[in-house]
């Protein structure tokens, strides 16, 4: 792909990045006017459940699809019919789990067990819209991802302050908000899947067996994932007050800013680096780690600018109530940044198929997150779980930096001495 097409593919992820996360951003300065500090922690407990639930139920699935895709051996409109069947199974396991595990669930999310359901359900729909999402990306149609996205936001957002404004629902209305559009968007996705011609329902054990292959050593890679980034909430929570918990995750809203608008540059760096490996050509190499090193030193310094400015922004978008959490907001922000670089390097690891090494990477950098969660937070509070975090962020990317190093070769050291 031309270099053009890739930043005109970059900025279209942005704008869209930027677009699906004003959704907590817009909301932010409502409901936390709106909720009291307790309420609009269940909020964020809600959320966060979401993602965990979500990692399990998809098994990494998509991340398999993606990288199939340029495997001209593969009938891809099988290949995704069977994802599709082999994650609803996994979506049934998990809500049978919730159901028998309820009472203790309930008592350590802090909210009832019927939305932990919801979520195990809205996961499905989840991954309805990745898949077709996956596919626009990889096949660089760029405008068609950021119009689907868009439009998600603004139902995402239209119905959360329906219901938390007009209707009064408190933080329910949020997980209104949340799970009803991710349904809509999801029937959406998959009838436009089906009419395209994307799906043939013939399940294959062989696909199957690839994707589980792929993704349940990637297991431990999300469990770690999820250490690293829902730790300091539930910690928070557990240790300090769900009050505080909400108050910490205003600030993550505002720091984690420029690991979104990273992210989004990856959604189009990872499937031009795909086509680029897959021609083996050594000066294309040296000119992606060329581009590589120029983001490694402009991410961090990115972070640290807005880190600095961060928490008069805190002050002026949530009000005082909150602004107990600016001292954590330049952790978080290094902390992001650093989690958007890891993703630069990860990249080879999952071309090269290789992810048992990263799942141990990863796992190793939430387990070390969890410790110095529980300590740093006794320590020092809010900001001590923002340092835990940032900590594991850095130790992960090195590491993944070091496998990816050794799963496929890349000039890293030839660029540094030219």
């Amino acid at each position: 792909m031309k270099l053009n097409l890739l930043f005109k593919s970059a900025s279209i992820y942005i704008v869209t990045g930027v677009a699906n996360s004003a959704i907590p951003f817009i909301l932010l300065p409502i409901l936390t006017r709106v909720l009291s500090p307790s309420e609009y922690g269940k909020i964020v407990m809600f959320s966060s459940a979401f993602v965990v639930i979500s990692s399990i139920v998809c098994l990494s699935v998509h991340g398999s699809v993606s990288v199939k895709y340029f495997d001209i051996n593969i009938d891809h409109p099988r290949y995704l019919a069977t994802s599709l069947m082999v994650v609803f199974p996994s979506a049934m396991f998990c809500i049978f789990f919730i159901i028998v595990f309820s009472n203790p669930l309930s008592r350590y999310v802090g909210i009832s067990h019927w939305w932990l359901i919801f979520a195990a359900l809205a996961s499905v729909a989840q991954f309805i819209v990745q898949l077709r999402l996956l596919m626009w990306q990889v096949s660089h149609n760029a405008f068609k991802y950021g119009v689907f996205v868009v439009s998600q936001t603004v139902m995402n957002l239209a119905i959360s302050l329906f219901f938390v404004l007009g209707l009064s629902y408190g933080w329910e209305g949020r997980g209104v908000g949340i799970v009803l559009s991710m349904f809509l968007f999801g029937i959406v996705a998959f009838l436009s899947m089906q009419v395209a011609g994307m799906l043939r329902w013939k399940f294959s054990f062989m696909y199957a067996k690839s994707m589980l292959k792929f993704g349940i050593p990637l297991i431990p890679h999300s469990v770690g994932g999820l250490l690293m980034s829902m730790t300091d909430r539930f910690a928070i929570s557990a240790l300090i007050g769900i009050e505080e918990a909400g108050v910490y995750a205003a600030a993550m809203q505002i720091g984690l800013i420029v690991f979104v608008v990273s992210d989004a540059c990856n959604k189009s760096f990872a499937p031009w680096l795909f086509s680029i490996l897959s021609k083996n050509d050594e000066s294309e190499k040296i000119k992606i780690v060329k581009y590589t090193y120029f983001l490694f030193f402009a991410i961090p310094v990115l972070a640290y600018f807005f880190g600095k400015i961060a928490p008069w922004l805190l002050q002026f978008v949530v009000g005082s109530q909150y602004q107990s959490g600016s001292g954590a907001v330049l952790f978080i922000a290094l902390g992001g940044g650093f989690g958007a670089m890891y993703y630069l390097v990860a990249n080879y690891v999952f071309y090269a198929e290789k992810t048992g090494a990263l799942a141990c990477v990863t796992l190793f950098s939430g387990v070390v997150n969890v410790v110095l969660a529980m300590l740093l937070v006794k320590a020092n509070g809010s900001v001590g779980a923002a340092q835990a975090y940032m900590a594991s962020q850095i130790i992960c990317f090195f590491l993944t930096w070091i496998i990816a190093g050794n799963v496929y070769s890349m000039p890293w050291k030839f660029f540094i001495w030219k």
